[in-house]
């Protein structure tokens, strides 16, 4: 009856009915240029809809095929990657405490500074964590110490072959080593960056999703970015993609009473008592 028409669909030429409508996608674009610049899909659309209370945001593909279709972000290029095999997790929290350093530029205008980081193996929390200068003994003491505070006493700390840690010209002796020796910590590490891999991802997040969560709250030094990250960064990182460990038992062990947290958390050096009763350090000399 209708000719070469009736070979065309009914629906063509029609809108979808769940179709995202175009003022709708060029305020989103219009945001994500703005206040939201350099996010990650993922981390924009949860701000779409709980900072912006946007109705019917789209999902995440839709979202970004737009803004790729709209040059507002780039294609990530896939890279082949040599195969790993992976390391189950541990059956319960407070087993394996993963540490680590990033140096990185985390505040956004100022120079580049280090994450010193610690998670828990099982459950991917975030334990604790502090901004520094640079990587340094105090700054991992100052994580453990966070840990045992809060939680207690864990079994293993897993990390780099950094010299605070016991590696390179440091092999055998380190203050770090001396304190996880005298808390009854084991030392464990990892040889490859993939060995420590769990650590090695969540720090790749948070170069994306930390440094604009810092930057919408106004971060402008490492005070406020240690508080900011203990406050508020932390705790809604761990409710949205930490795990539940095999084992609800935590591992952690209770701080005895006689130990004293500042005693152990110091620098201790060796010194040789020449004769006199007199020491040498720091270019001084000191008599016992």
């Amino acid at each position: 009856e209708k000719g070469l028409e009736s070979l065309l669909h009914g629906n063509y030429s029609r809108e979808p009915v769940n179709k995202t409508q175009n003022s709708l996608m060029n305020k989103i674009v219009k945001l994500y240029k703005g206040r939201y610049q350099g996010m990650n899909v993922a981390h924009f659309r949860e701000k779409l809809i709980e900072c912006e209370k946007m109705e019917n945001v789209p999902c995440y593909s839709t979202l970004r095929n737009f803004l790729l279709k709209e040059k507002v972000i780039s294609p990530v290029k896939k890279r082949t990657k040599r195969a790993h095999p992976r390391r189950k997790r541990y059956e319960r929290e407070g087993v394996m405490v993963q540490i680590d350093g990033s140096h990185h530029r985390w505040i956004t205008g100022k120079l580049p500074s280090c994450l010193t980081l610690a998670i828990d193996d099982a459950t991917g929390k975030l334990l604790a964590g502090t901004f520094t200068k640079t990587e340094t003994t105090f700054a991992a003491m100052d994580v453990v110490e966070q840990i045992i505070k809060e939680k207690g006493i864990f079994q293993l700390l897993y990390s780099d072959r950094a010299g605070i840690y016991g590696g390179g010209k440091r092999q055998g002796y380190s203050n770090m080593n001396r304190v996880m020796n005298q808390l009854g910590i084991h030392c464990l590490q990892a040889s490859t960056p993939q060995a420590k891999g769990r650590i090695e991802r969540v720090f790749r997040t948070l170069q994306s999703r930390l440094i604009a969560e810092m930057r919408l709250a106004n971060v402008t030094d490492l005070d406020s970015a240690n508080r900011f990250l203990k406050e508020k960064f932390i705790p809604d990182f761990n409710r949205r993609f930490s795990v539940l460990a095999n084992n609800q038992i935590p591992a952690y062990k209770n701080l005895p009473e006689e130990i004293n947290l500042t005693d152990i958390f110091c620098m201790i050096d060796d010194r040789v008592v020449h004769s006199g009763e007199v020491i040498n350090y720091g270019g001084k000399k000191y008599v016992l």
